[in-house]
């Protein structure tokens, strides 16, 4: 793609997206003629009537801005220009899950436990983050999905999306939701209009880690009804009969993490993250990682070639 301007920023090449949410790599000019370079995501709202969604979807993003930790991709700012907002993150040299399950759907036990174990740990942080007055911020992801998770080529494993499913919900509506494919990666209570809770991530972290170990999500159906059919009654095929698992413990934790309802999950994301760490340290934990950065390493340039090639 040609540069694009737009509001700050100049649009680079389009990373990802489907015409509704779109990520760049881009770059701000700041002053004493600094540039940083950054992701921003641009989110198109047709019908812009009434401007109070994107107010609410804002306001949740700017709460994320004072998040930090290693496994969450930092917010930077956020804002609008036109009838389109907009979410810059800092920039990060990698390519996201979706990408890399697209080249090979399957990924080994070990590697699948350890992107949910960083998961786990980075989530665990966003549930207990407390603001500027030491309150609890209640922060809940509510859009933990591939298309979410980037992978770096030195191995780092990074959650972004904060905010978006408060957009798709309030600006957007079901449907649009629906065709995006993030009906797949939703909680039953959500389903069901209820509120949000941390164990409503740890459902779609289950779902995550079943795709990653059988190379397809547990709750497919032949139209988005059918899909929340399942959901909603926790119904999806066995664990052990879609991968082949090198601890049958992992089935148990995923079958765990699927319950329907959540009072019947783990209580949080920290005694998920103990218990990955353990599997992960029962097939050494180490080697997973290397299989991992050259799995993402090929992947990332199979989407983008090296120079003169």
């Amino acid at each position: 793609m040609q540069p694009e301007i737009y509001g700050p920023y100049e649009l680079l090449r389009r990373v990802q997206g489907d015409g509704i949410s779109d990520t760049y790599a881009a770059r701000c000019e700041l002053s004493h003629g600094m540039v940083r370079e950054c992701l921003l995501r641009r989110l198109s709202v047709p019908d812009w009537t009434d401007e109070a969604p994107a107010t609410t979807v804002l306001d949740e993003v700017r709460v994320t801005i004072r998040l930090d930790h290693p496994g969450l991709i930092r917010v930077l700012d956020c804002g609008n220009v036109g009838q389109t907002l907009f979410i810059e993150s800092e920039y990060i040299d990698g390519i996201s899950l979706r990408r890399v399950l697209e080249l090979t759907p399957r990924m080994t036990t070990s590697e699948a436990l350890s992107v949910a174990c960083s998961l786990a740990e980075g989530l665990d942080y966003l549930h207990r983050a407390t603001g500027p007055d030491g309150q609890p911020m209640r922060i809940v992801h509510r859009n933990l999905m591939p298309e979410n998770v980037l992978l770096t080529p030195s191995g780092e494993i990074k959650l972004g999306g904060f905010g978006l499913a408060g957009y798709v919900d309030r600006a957007m509506g079901a449907t649009t939701m629906e065709l995006r494919g993030r009906i797949g990666y939703i909680s039953p209570e959500q389903l069901e209009g209820k509120p949000p809770h941390p164990r409503s991530d740890l459902f779609s972290l289950g779902i995550l880690l079943y795709e990653l170990l059988a190379g397809e999500p547990p709750f497919a159906g032949p139209n988005p009804g059918a899909v929340l059919d399942l959901i909603t009654a926790g119904k999806h095929p066995p664990l052990a009969d879609r991968a082949k698992l090198e601890l049958p413990e992992v089935s148990g934790l995923v079958d765990h993490l699927l319950e329907a309802s959540p009072l019947d999950r783990p209580i949080d994301a920290r005694e998920v993250w103990r218990t990955l760490w353990g599997l992960r340290r029962q097939l050494g934990a180490g080697t997973d990682l290397r299989s991992l950065r050259d799995r993402t390493r090929q992947a990332k340039e199979a989407v983008e070639p090296p120079t003169g090639t």
